[in-house]
């Protein structure tokens, strides 16, 4: 009779397997305190991505300055997107981002309210998903420049689920209203180690 180890026949911890996200961050609102501007929330959210349960922060693109999408009596925005790589479910992934927004102090008065830092979750890998609280990809993400400019900057050869290759969308190559931020710093800002 052969002998067995037991220990090895045990089955070792299942990993999950690692995603592809993109997130959107934007701001146009400082903290609480008045110390932070809107540029200073996306650094700090941008090193804050990277220290979520499960995930980290790959690259992210130059940080750009845009008028506000809606309600227009309000300052301009300062946007960003990052590519993640997580084990995260997609909801897990929305929850810790809220969780994120809110730690930043977002309070949500009214639709397109100014922000203190507003994360969207673009895409999740190639993944279409309809649920409450949680449309993949983002919906509205293919009309948007200011979504689209920085996604393009981080991978070009992107394929957005229902919309096809990013660089076949006009807004992607749209630039009229966005404005780099701190040209002079901006190497620093595009995909450095904040």
């Amino acid at each position: 009779m052969p002998v067995v180890n037991e220990g090895a026949a045990k089955a070792a911890p299942a990993v999950a397997p690692q995603f592809t996200a993109y997130i959107a961050l934007g701001s146009n609102l400082g903290d609480a305190s008045g110390h932070d501007s809107p540029i200073q929330q996306i650094e700090r959210a941008l090193r804050e991505l990277h220290s979520l349960p499960q995930t980290q922060r790959v690259r992210h693109s130059c940080l750009y300055q845009s008028p506000p999408a809606g309600h227009a009596d309000q300052p301009d925005y300062v946007n960003a997107v990052a590519e993640i790589r997580t084990r995260l479910t997609p909801g897990a992934l929305l929850e810790e981002l809220l969780k994120l927004e809110i730690r930043f102090g977002r309070r949500r008065l009214f639709r397109n309210a100014p922000r203190t830092l507003d994360l969207d979750l673009l895409l999740y890998d190639a993944r279409t998903l309809h649920e409450p609280g949680l449309t993949l990809p983002h919906p509205r993400m293919h009309t948007r420049p200011f979504v689209l400019v920085p996604l393009l900057e981080i991978a070009p050869k992107i394929e957005i689920p229902g919309h096809g290759p990013i660089h076949s969308l006009p807004p992607a190559h749209d630039r009229s209203q966005l404005r780099p931020v701190a040209l002079q710093t901006a190497s620093a800002l595009c995909e450095g180690p904040l």
